[in-house]
């Protein structure tokens, strides 16, 4: 994920070669979905696999409640039904409820 600096500079690129050539050049950033939270998903071994950003859900935190509130798992393409997910609410979470929360795998 590109911090803000990073951001700043792409954006400036895009511009100058938008002056240039009359084109739109980007950057197109994947990730314009409103996010407050972020995701992170381990193997049961604990090996760190995968991270996204996403909405926090409402309610009980379950992974049908995580993918109706992100219409799927936050960065990754499975359900991570094997697999450790932290739920970490930014400080600025607009669930008022929200604290970070870990989901275990779910039994065979």
């Amino acid at each position: 994920m590109f911090d803000k600096e990073m951001q700043a500079a792409l954006i400036a690129d895009g511009e100058k070669l938008a002056s240039m050539t009359g084109e739109d050049h980007g950057p197109y950033f994947l990730n314009d979905e409103p996010a407050d939270c972020t995701f992170l998903y381990f193997k049961p071994s604990g090996k760190w696999k995968y991270e996204g950003r996403g909405l926090f859900p409402d309610g009980d935190v379950t992974r049908e409640s995580i993918m109706r509130a992100n219409g799927s798992m936050p960065g990754i393409i499975s359900d991570a039904s094997d697999m450790i997910v932290i739920v970490i609410p930014d400080d600025g979470c607009t669930t008022g409820f929200a604290y970070p929360r870990m989901l275990h795998p779910e039994a065979a």
